[in-house]
């Protein structure tokens, strides 16, 4: 299972949507919204391709793919890293 690692403005942003969904709704409903997102982000971890190629999707380069999750897009790419035991290694 590859780690998901969030981007300081994505922790900055959803305190934001925090704050907005409680004053436009109630803290429960801003809990179940970021729990929810929160939790689909954890999926990409067990099968980071299941977001949307946003290269294929619009004809454009980059690298970046996208989730839909409770009505927010999660924009994400994927980092092709090797795992540690192959770092390093000269064949």
């Amino acid at each position: 299972m590859r780690k998901v690692e969030y981007a300081p403005l994505v922790r900055t942003k959803m305190k934001q949507l925090k704050k907005w969904l409680t004053e436009h709704f109630d803290e429960k409903v801003a809990k179940k919204v970021l729990k929810g997102m929160v939790s689909d982000a954890d999926k990409l971890g067990l099968d980071p391709e299941i977001g949307t190629c946003i290269a294929e999707t619009y004809d454009i380069e980059t690298e970046y793919r996208y989730l839909f999750s409770c009505q927010h897009y999660l924009i994400y790419r994927i980092e092709r890293r090797l795992p540690d035991e192959y770092r390093g290694r000269v064949s």
